[in-house]
């Protein structure tokens, strides 16, 4: 991956320099609240491989448990007391060691350890599993006999240790701190608020980087009110929802900025910034990019669905035209008017041959109907002399040459006050008779029907995954090949 500078250093890119500066902060502190995430998980770890990084024990609020602290510290001195270098060695010979036991100091020992048995100082670490894993050791270690039931095992393996002499202590000495300090050094003690809750300092570095991500927000939520107009004030939120609950100070919140990380890398991939490389770790983001997307954008899609779902079956249908259509029936009626206005010569013009066969038609039948016409039909002359007249070769012909003028005088009766006001009453019969024949409540149980059939088909439709798809197509073409090969 690397980023194209060119495109930086125009004047007109300072909103893809902010994207840019946002996505490294956002890429810090995904890393810190990561990390901060993971700390007490991986603290063992840290303790015996990475030591520096257990001062971030102050950030959390935790210190070495007075307990253990204590037991460690006397299990020094009593090692160092009792097998240490003696004081008139010579460098030249091997080292000589002498032996001095101090029964108190054994006695102490014991006591703390039958101690951090029955009270467990593990237990407020939730590491009580530790302690059982120095017990079994200990066990082991002295081969404890678990059948005798005198002592438990492991208080009687902890006794037998510690009273050593000068032939095994060197053996002990190598094994508890091989063995048993390096856990029992690892437990913490963790500090209380007032509130009850633990004392952790993370949130005051994590408000650093809230306070710049909401600083961030406002600003391009103004910039994009300023770019694409209004409707910006209520859609860039709503596009942008994941920015607003990740700055939650919540853990559970802020995973979410990961998605922040996503999106500014994927617009700025679009925009040519960042080319990146073809490798696994693309391909990889690039795939779960999708998926989260995908997954995110059904999760919205079937909460809508189902709000419109539940709003249907409580009758939202009625309301929708009580407070939609009849508030803005007189603005409908008017520009039903003007259009009818604007087509109808049109029409008339352009299907004038149609018209008129119609037209033809009609008046042959009526006054074929006519009951003046069959009394003058059996008059020999006359009959002759009205079919002639009313033959569909003349009534086209003069229904055709008085066309231009009915086409005038319609084009002005329509735009005269006696044509607008007969348009305008039958228009708004006509939307009167539709809102009634709308609130029937066969209508609406129609209605209420059809929209919740297509409301679970476009649920149906929602529950389909590309990612999946693609899946199981990769599947089935991997199995043919499989089963190619066997061939």
């Amino acid at each position: 991956m690397h980023i194209n500078w060119g495109l930086i250093r125009k004047p007109s890119s300072r909103i893809i320099l902010l994207d840019i500066i946002m996505l490294f902060i956002a890429l810090i502190n995904l890393a810190s609240f990561s990390f901060d995430f993971t700390y007490i998980t991986l603290r063992n770890f840290y303790f015996n491989y990475i030591p520096f990084v257990i001062s971030y024990d102050a950030i959390k609020g935790m210190e070495p448990h007075d307990f253990t602290k204590d037991y460690l510290e006397k299990a020094d001195v009593f090692f160092n007391e009792s097998y240490r270098l003696g004081s008139e060695t010579d460098p030249n010979l091997t080292p000589s060691y002498v032996y001095t036991l101090d029964q108190k100091k054994v006695d102490e020992l014991i006591n703390l350890s039958f101690k951090m048995i029955d009270e467990d100082p593990f237990k407020p670490a939730n590491k009580s599993g530790e302690l059982e894993v120095i017990k079994e050791r200990i066990k082991d270690y002295m081969k404890v006999d678990i059948k005798d039931k005198s002592m438990r095992p492991s208080k009687k393996g902890f006794q037998a240790f510690w009273n050593m002499n000068k032939d095994n202590i060197k053996e002990r000495k190598e094994f508890f701190y091989s063995e048993l300090e390096p856990i029992i050094k690892t437990n913490y003690w963790r500090k209380i608020d007032k509130t009850g809750n633990y004392v952790d300092y993370y949130r005051y570095i994590d408000s650093v980087f809230v306070f710049i991500f909401i600083t961030e927000f406002l600003l391009m939520w103004r910039f994009s009110i300023k770019r694409y107009g209004e409707d910006e004030k209520v859609l860039y939120p709503v596009y942008h929802w994941y920015d607003i609950v990740s700055c939650i100070p919540l853990q559970q919140f802020r995973f979410l900025r990961l998605l922040r990380v996503i999106f500014v890398y994927m617009r700025l991939v679009k925009k040519g910034i960042i080319i990146p490389t073809d490798n696994p770790i693309k391909r990889l983001i690039e795939k779960y990019t999708q998926i989260i997307t995908e997954e995110l954008s059904a999760i919205v899609s079937l909460q809508i669905l189902t709000d419109i779902e539940e709003k249907t079956k409580l009758g939202v249908n009625k309301t929708i035209i009580e407070e939609s259509i009849v508030p803005h029936k007189d603005l409908i009626r008017n520009v039903l008017v003007k259009n009818i206005q604007k087509i109808s010569i049109k029409l008339v013009r352009e299907n004038k041959s149609n018209i008129v066969d119609f037209a033809t038609m009609v008046t042959r039948k009526t006054i074929l109907d006519m009951p003046e016409y069959k009394t003058l039909h059996k008059i020999p002359y006359v009959k002759d002399k009205i079919e002639q007249i009313i033959s569909e070769k003349n009534l086209s012909k003069m229904i055709n040459q008085h066309s231009e003028n009915i086409t005038d005088n319609l084009d002005e009766t329509l735009h005269n006050p006696i044509g607008e006001k007969f348009l305008n009453d039958l228009t708004d019969a006509i939307l009167d008779e539709i809102i009634d024949t709308m609130k029937d409540d066969v209508v609406q149980d129609l209605m209420e029907k059809i929209n919740l059939q297509f409301i679970a088909e476009l649920k149906e439709s929602t529950s389909f995954r590309k990612w999946k798809l693609d899946k199981e197509l990769k599947k089935k073409n991997t199995d043919k090949l499989v089963e190619n090969k066997n061939i």
